[in-house]
């Protein structure tokens, strides 16, 4: 069975609730150390692993609550991963930074330095332990902003290590900027449709993979 992973709780529970009955979803925690931590807990060397859940928009041709199979993983400095699951889907290039990317202008600087499509906190940690690991791997993000919307500048505390909400923080800073909320709510809106376009693609990329098991040499449809 394929392992699916997720930085936050709420991208698990949105999972959980739209994929098949009995799919493996776990949450790992945001970061590349939350992604280190979690891989040295379990053994998939028989079993797909997919990093799933939302990311930034860095092309200008992605728009919030769409999602990509992502074909290569690009690190700042140009090292580059690819994928063994998603491989025939349209080109999307994935990076990876450290703190959220909160100002259109940043995403504009990042997408042309590293040409990637979309950004998160993940993906570089998750491709690197991946390959050393030897596991067959893919990653399925969802877009939450697209390249020309800003962030809450304070969006990085709103979700703890452990990918879980942080509700009075989100509260204080309503409060001390009550001009936030219909950012707020409209990246609420972005995440659902976003998560319900990754669980749309993770579920097909199970039927792929399930239907290439049974038609593969010894199985029970051979």
């Amino acid at each position: 069975m394929t392992i699916i992973v997720c930085p936050t709780e709420f991208e698990r529970r949105r999972l959980v609730r739209a994929l098949p009955r009995g799919a493996d979803v776990r949450c790992c925690g945001v970061g590349g150390a939350a992604i280190d931590a979690w891989v040295q807990q379990i053994d998939a060397t028989e079993r797909a692993v997919i990093l799933a859940g939302l990311a930034g928009a860095l092309a200008p041709r992605l728009a919030a609550g769409e999602a990509r199979w992502i074909t290569a993983v690009r690190a700042t400095d140009g090292e580059t991963w690819t994928p063994t699951l998603g491989a025939d889907a349209s080109p999307c290039v994935a990076t990876t930074v450290e703190c959220i990317v909160v100002e259109a202008s940043g995403k504009r600087d990042l997408h042309l330095e590293t040409g990637a499509d979309v950004v998160d906190l993940e993906s570089v940690a998750f491709a690197t332990a991946a390959v050393a690991r030897g596991w067959r791997w893919g990653i399925v993000r969802g877009v939450s902003d697209d390249a020309a919307t800003g962030l809450p500048p304070e969006i990085d505390r709103w979700v703890d290590a452990r990918g879980r909400a942080r509700p009075m923080l989100v509260a204080t800073s309503l409060l001390r900027s009550p001009g936030l909320l219909p950012a707020v709510r409209g990246l609420h809106r972005a995440g659902l449709r976003a998560m319900a376009s990754v669980a749309d693609l993770v579920t097909s990329g199970l039927e792929k993979d399930d239907a290439a098991d049974r038609g593969s040499p010894g199985s029970a449809a051979s």
